[in-house]
């Protein structure tokens, strides 16, 4: 596979610009231009993986349990640099994947996306992917068993069948409901209608930017409120009225991250525990946030101009690995 994989990157060297490629088994396949992913996927069977180098690439409808592994989701904001560029899915996504193929999963991990359009889905993974727009799902569709890992969502609206660990949820009031959601941060911007029903929140951290934010009917365990409230928002009552819930509102102004940092806590901040004795937060449990890929990703890439005495080219490549 890592052999796969360099000769992929000279490829990429040699051409530039978008590349996919499919490995089927012991088989691979190069796809280049914006339209590699899309034919990648199209010439995929379940159980295939696909790779995606950096850059930007047109949307895709994806039918097939398959296994899409991007170059990683780039900065996360101007002070959170990242070791690599993007791999951006800049169109339309749209996921039909049922249980009807048995022994598969969709796995989605090191790419950017758009809008995602989820209208069937069941024991899938999203990590380490960040969703510009919209992540949204079909009311009429069938979504369970879908985790989210170290994700970075900017808007969400869906129903039922996600589990979210370790991100950054920006929460508008598009009433998403009946949500497993742990160790995450919640902007709330929510013009004081937010209707959260079933939701479940632990470890969590909300910031808000508004006074009157709620989120009605939603639970919450071990959480802090942070930002701006107002004592008659329906959460901020939920939070004071609870104990047993654990949940603590700060008072205004007051700091729990480290300037210049990606949510990280400060002292203050790393003295309220989750209930695993770990910190709120991101950063919080045995799976703190990080955005480098669970796989290698090849940094440095160079051929030598000149070849050894007995033809061999000479390649010097640097591998970025936790191992």
């Amino acid at each position: 596979m890592l052999f796969c994989s360099l000769l992929s990157s000279i490829v990429v060297l040699a051409q530039g610009g978008p590349i996919a490629t499919l490995y089927h088994g012991d088989d691979f396949k190069i796809y280049h231009s914006g339209d590699a992913l899309k034919q990648a996927v199209k010439d995929a069977e379940s159980g295939d993986i696909i790779t995606l180098g950096p850059g930007m690439y047109s949307g895709v409808s994806i039918t097939k349990a398959i296994t899409i592994r991007g170059a990683g989701m780039g900065a996360v904001d101007s002070l959170h640099s990242a070791t690599s560029l993007p791999t951006i899915i800049d169109g339309d996504v749209t996921i039909n994947v049922t249980d009807s193929i048995s022994g598969y999963t969709l796995n989605v991990e090191g790419v950017v996306f758009k809008r995602v359009k989820i209208e069937n889905l069941a024991h899938s993974v999203f990590a380490k992917t960040r969703f510009d727009e919209s992540l949204y799902s079909d009311s009429k569709g069938i979504v369970k068993d879908v985790s989210l890992f170290h994700c970075i969502i900017n808007r969400i609206d869906v129903n039922g069948g996600y589990s979210i660990y370790n991100s950054v949820v920006s929460v508008d009031g598009s009433g998403s409901q009946n949500l497993n959601i742990k160790n995450s941060i919640i902007n709330v911007h929510c013009n004081n209608s937010c209707n959260r029903s079933g939701n479940i929140y632990e470890n969590c951290i909300f910031v808000s930017d508004d006074k009157d934010a709620q989120l009605t009917y939603a639970q919450a365990f071990n959480c802090l409120w942070t930002g701006l409230r107002s004592s008659h928002g329906a959460f901020y009552n939920s939070i004071n009225s609870n104990a047993e819930r654990k949940n603590k509102s700060l008072p205004e102004g007051t700091e729990i991250f480290i300037p210049g940092t990606y949510y990280e806590l400060n002292v203050l901040g790393k003295t309220y525990l989750g209930s695993d004795g770990t910190e709120l937060g991101i950063y919080g449990t045995t799976m703190p946030f990080t955005i480098k890929t669970s796989y290698p990703q090849i940094r440095k890439f160079t051929v030598s101009p000149e070849s050894t005495s007995d033809g061999k080219l000479i390649i010097e490549f640097e591998i970025d690995a936790d191992n």
